[in-house]
């Protein structure tokens, strides 16, 4: 009699996700799509978490490249920002002009007066509200510098402009560095007299140039 062979039961091993996958895959908590006019720092505001989140959610930094159609990941207790605003210009249509039915009128003897432009005002945080947001944004080891600058620069007001070139906070000359800070959103130099954005684009700054070469740390 030939015996019976048993065949011993084969068990299928669970198939383990890598943590590393778990926790990427859980911490990206919501996506938001890139829209036109969008970066960085306007989605980690709107999205209500620090901004150094939003990037190593998306193991970017500050300088990545966003483009319109870009799934960005936010991280858990983020909320979902809304989309940016663009503004049209309205048409004007403008009505013909009918001859003159008089003969005009001689050139005045006298200049007409002119009025000046109005200079910009900027954004209304108090002196202790400035380093509060420095402090924020700069991290804790270039706390005493930033703070030194922005004194020596502005003594803390948001609104400060030499009337040559220089903007804000942080005094940011804006012919010098309007191409890079338009990746940014900032495309005219009023955007920074508010105090956030000058002090962001000013972190910004210092981290493209290596430190505090454009504003010649010697003289602080």
């Amino acid at each position: 009699i030939t015996p019976e062979t048993t065949v011993p039961e084969t068990t299928v091993p669970e198939t383990t996700v890598p943590a590393s996958t778990r926790s990427a895959a859980e911490s990206c908590a919501l996506r938001y799509e890139v829209r036109a006019g969008d970066f960085w720092i306007r989605i980690a505001d709107g999205a209500g978490v620090p901004l150094s989140d939003v990037l190593a959610a998306n193991s970017a930094t500050i300088e990545s490249v966003l483009l319109p159609g870009d799934r960005v990941c936010l991280p858990a207790g983020a909320s979902m920002p809304s989309p940016p605003t663009t503004t049209v210009a309205p048409t004007t249509t403008t009505a013909p002009t009918a001859a003159p039915t008089t003969a005009p009128t001689a050139a005045p003897t006298t200049a007409p007066t002119t009025t000046a432009a109005p200079r910009p005002t900027g954004s209304n945080e108090s002196s202790d509200q400035v380093q509060a947001i420095i402090r924020e944004v700069f991290p804790e080891d270039q706390h005493e510098m930033a703070l030194r600058v922005a004194r020596r620069e502005s003594n803390y007001r948001p609104g400060v402009y030499n009337g040559h070139c220089c903007y804000g906070v942080f005094q940011i000359h804006w012919q010098a560095h309007r191409s890079w800070l338009a990746n940014h959103g900032v495309t005219e130099p009023s955007h920074l007299l508010d105090a956030r954005t000058n002090i962001r684009m000013a972190w910004v700054l210092y981290q493209r140039s290596g430190g505090w070469r454009p504003w010649s740390q010697t003289a602080y």
